[in-house]
């Protein structure tokens, strides 16, 4: 175990651990979850006999054993975001529970972050994970650099675990959902760099929070959720309101540093 003083964040906590790594391959695994049989020397196998292969990513399931959404076919953009904002993202994923049936390994455009394999090797030439995501598509990120560089991200749905999920995100929904769509904002803005990004971006995710505002207060009046979890919801999007219209400057300023952009619990109004 390798200790820190500080909540340095999953991108730069985990670099601490592939920093210390020795084996041909780097297993990236959440603590919340339960490795069932077979599944790392699954994912150590496909990618020692695929020199394709850039990472792999295996079946997450949830405690109940239904499916956990852990892969996904493209990445995220603006478009993606318009659609999240009315949660027809939802009818997506029907589509990808389909092809999720089939036993047969294939390649997917980046992976959940609570279990990737990747060789130690590649991810030391891409330096890691960016360290300018404290939380949130820290993986989408490497998985992008990935691909950028030649090989190939795969999904293997004969393995699998299971991953417990989100409990701390739930806990402090406060902060957290500004934090998913900073890290959204950093990640579309870097990679498509056009003028007019910025100020789609930032109307996009103004919608989504007034949606999603509406809809918690809603749960909150009616008792549709438990109310102490309503609350944080509806603190969390409200504060999301008042801070895209930030989201240019903290984007800019942790480019310009090199280091890490500040936390939402740092930057929120």
């Amino acid at each position: 175990m390798i200790a820190s003083e500080a909540n340095l964040g999953f991108a730069a906590g985990n670099n601490l651990g592939i920093a210390e790594a020795s084996g041909d391959y780097v297993l990236l695994l959440n603590p919340d979850t339960v490795v069932k049989p077979d599944a790392v020397d699954a994912m150590r196998g496909f990618l020692a006999g695929n020199s394709d292969a850039g990472a792999a990513g295996c079946r997450i399931e949830n405690p109940d054993g239904s499916l956990q959404e852990s892969y996904w076919m493209t990445f995220p953009s603006i478009g993606w975001l318009f659609l999240k904002s009315l949660y027809l993202d939802k009818i997506a994923r029907r589509f990808r529970r389909e092809k999720i049936a089939k036993d047969t390994p294939f390649q997917v455009a980046h992976l959940l972050g609570a279990c990737i394999m990747a060789p130690r090797s590649l991810l030391q030439q891409l330096d890691g994970f960016d360290e300018s995501y404290f939380l949130f598509l820290e993986e989408t990120d490497l998985c992008k650099r990935i691909i950028d560089s030649g090989k190939s991200i795969y999904y293997l749905p004969s393995a699998s675990i299971i991953h417990i999920g989100q409990q701390s995100s739930l806990q402090a929904a406060e902060w957290t959902n500004i934090e998913l769509y900073l890290s959204a904002y950093k990640f579309i803005r870097r990679h498509d760099p056009r003028f007019i990004t910025k100020y789609l971006l930032k109307g996009v995710i103004f919608i989504t929070a007034v949606v999603r505002l509406c809809l918690w207060l809603v749960r909150f009046c009616f008792g549709f959720k438990k109310r102490e979890y309503a609350a944080r919801m509806l603190k969390g999007y409200w504060r999301l309101c008042r801070s895209v219209w930030h989201f240019e400057s903290y984007y800019r300023n942790g480019l310009s540093v090199g280091g890490q952009v500040k936390s939402a619990k740092q930057v929120a109004p």
